[in-house]
């Protein structure tokens, strides 16, 4: 048509860039993240966030727990200050979202 809408690609939520950067590299004390049935359950302990290129990834006890394309990503703070809650698209196109917990003085 002539007068339809071109769909744009999403661009990157700067707010979520931005305190992703500011907690790249933080000790996380652990990952969570809900089941189907509403059941939260622990992906990992002891690991960090990292943002690198195009990738956010949070890495617990030496294992990969959580990996989305940056440009995706929606990050959130928690009130307490000491976590956040982040989700976004992976690699296959899966929407996926987790609960970080980490010191905020450290």
């Amino acid at each position: 048509m002539l007068f339809s809408r071109r769909k744009r690609a999403a661009s990157p939520d700067p707010d979520s860039i931005a305190l992703l950067r500011r907690i790249s590299g933080k000790h996380v004390t652990s990952v969570t993240a809900f089941g189907p049935d509403g059941v939260e359950q622990v992906l990992g302990r002891d690991g960090a966030v990292n943002v690198a290129y195009d990738d956010v990834t949070i890495i617990c006890n030496g294992s990969e727990v959580f990996r989305c394309r940056l440009e995706t990503v929606t990050a959130g703070e928690l009130i307490s200050l000491n976590g956040a809650r982040i989700s976004g698209l992976d690699r296959e196109g899966n929407r996926l979202s987790v609960l970080v917990h980490y010191s905020r003085y450290a």
